[in-house]
């Protein structure tokens, strides 16, 4: 066998309440050191061992330490045995339905690899609009409680709330005395006031 050999192992994230965005890295590293011993685990074996089975991870996150494609590209590679590389180009698939590669370099860069019979482009840009502001947030503000970071960005925010209300909304032509008088109609006997003396209490019709 000829290349690398890559397993998938499953990671949780897991935060206290009041935990800050620096102290997530720092367990974040600390689990990854301890659980490298298990880095060679077969997946299978973890698995059958899990309550989910085979649907246990459905979704892949790839830090790619070996930037073959960035670092080769454009350049012509001659070998000392007469056999010269050139024009390399990569292709990767998985069985996933999401994946999430991060490509190291000057710049880092994302790139999503997803089954189209499942995800769509808009939803993909939402995922990606969606972790970009995320990271933003723990690279700006890494003392923040992670509680406190967002998920939606202002101008998704914004997006959400026009297509909620963008259909036209019936408002009652009753005044809001003749709402509550219909309501004590139809609920007379329904507790309307609690006072802390025993038997002051009062129903609606009351």
């Amino acid at each position: 066998m000829i290349g690398l050999c890559i397993n998938t192992i499953p990671v949780r994230v897991r935060s206290d309440e009041g935990m800050k965005v620096t102290d997530l890295y720092k367990a974040i590293q600390e689990q990854a050191l301890a659980s490298s011993a298990y880095d060679t685990y077969p997946l299978y074996d973890i698995q059958a061992q899990a309550e989910h089975k085979q649907d246990l991870i459905k979704h892949l996150f790839v830090f790619q330490n070996y930037p073959v494609e960035t670092s080769m590209k454009g350049t012509i590679v001659q070998g000392t045995d007469g056999i010269t590389l050139s024009e390399t180009q990569m292709h990767e698939q998985t069985n996933y339905q999401l994946n999430v590669v991060v490509l190291p370099g000057d710049n880092f860069m994302l790139r999503f690899l997803y089954n189209a019979r499942i995800y769509d482009i808009p939803m993909i840009e939402s995922i990606r609009g969606q972790l970009v502001h995320l990271l933003e947030q723990m690279v700006k503000k890494p003392h923040l409680p992670v509680q406190e970071l967002e998920l939606l960005s202002p101008e998704e925010k914004v997006r959400l709330l026009q297509s909620v209300y963008a259909g036209s909304v019936e408002s009652s032509p009753a005044t809001i005395q003749e709402l509550f008088e219909a309501q004590v109609s139809r609920t007379p006997n329904a507790l309307a006031v609690v006072y802390r003396e025993k038997g002051a209490d009062l129903c609606r019709a009351e």
